[in-house]
């Protein structure tokens, strides 16, 4: 690939709530240790889809190419 096919951005999109009541806590009671876990909780997402999206990539390049020939 020549491009990112990473997004946290869209992760935290999808959680605005939870993204916006974590960086509060933060601000408020000091507590990285919640802020961390929910990070890294989207990173493993953020991957997981993005694994799943290259691969349906893959098999329809594929699929393509066997009808083009």
């Amino acid at each position: 690939l020549k491009y990112p096919c990473f997004y946290i951005s869209y992760f935290l999109k999808r959680n605005q709530y939870e993204y916006y009541g974590r960086i509060s806590d933060v601000r408020n009671r000091n507590d990285y240790v919640q802020w961390i876990a929910f990070f890294l909780q989207g990173i493993i997402e953020i991957c997981n889809e993005s694994i799943e999206c290259i691969e349906s990539l893959f098999d329809l390049r594929e699929k393509n190419k066997n009808i083009i020939k």
